[in-house]
């Protein structure tokens, strides 16, 4: 199970690592889900930002 955990592809942040981050609207709900290999929005929601990518 730890190495199937390991292979996951992953974000980083702060030194923690997270398989995927939910983005909420400002009633709490979930408009979009951003994986390290994907990003999944809700219909009618447009992604307004480009992330680089780390070393």
């Amino acid at each position: 199970m730890e190495k199937e955990k390991e292979q996951c592809p992953q974000i980083e942040i702060a030194g923690k690592r997270y398989s995927n981050i939910t983005v909420i609207n400002k009633d709490r709900e979930p408009v979009a889900v951003i994986a390290a290999d994907e990003l999944i929005t809700k219909k009618g929601y447009k992604i307004l930002f480009d992330v680089g990518e780390g070393n």
